[in-house]
């Protein structure tokens, strides 16, 4: 097996995603979720390259690196606390584009906060400080109400240095 189809098993594992399933609905493990799923949770692919999954909610936020405290994102060596769990509510559209905004922010925690030098300032305040960051951002309030969104949403609006930039310590 190539090195991309290895990379794309492992990432449709992780995120519960198979060829006929929708990714817009794989993308969040429910916080507070205690009971058993529909299906198992992929976590991770250890040393021999055989997946850890698991049918617990709450055994795959553990190895995730969430709590129900807030979201956490693992990141290997560091974990950084992206503030207030995200609510999922609406209709299918809105969740779909609730977890597209999710998604996107994941990428930019790992891809820019956790790999850039420039963001090592702002790993520790970067976050959502309401439960609607991501549904608010999904709607265009990034743009459209940016002092609130750079205040209380940063990560989801991936605005975070900017809001460094802008907030005056008291």
């Amino acid at each position: 097996m190539n090195p991309a189809t290895s990379l794309l098993i492992t990432l449709l594992c992780l995120f519960q995603v198979s060829p006929t399933t929708s990714v817009e609905s794989k993308y969040f493990i429910p916080i507070g979720a205690s009971d058993k799923t529909q299906g198992p949770i992929c976590t991770g692919i250890d040393s021999q390259h055989t997946y850890l999954c698991t049918d617990t909610p709450a055994t795959a936020r553990n190895a995730l690196g969430l709590t129900d405290r807030g979201t956490y994102i693992n990141t290997g060596s560091s974990i950084v606390d992206m503030g207030v769990p995200q609510r999922l509510s609406g209709s299918e559209q809105e969740i779909k584009r609730v977890h597209e905004v999710l998604a996107l922010q994941q990428r930019y925690i790992d891809e820019e906060i956790m790999s850039r030098s420039e963001y090592e300032h702002v790993r520790e305040s970067c976050r959502n400080e309401h439960e609607l960051c991501a549904f608010w951002t999904s709607v265009g309030e990034c743009e459209s109400n940016r002092v609130f969104m750079l205040e209380n949403c940063a990560a989801a609006c991936r605005l975070c240095l900017l809001q460094a930039v802008n907030m005056v310590p008291s």
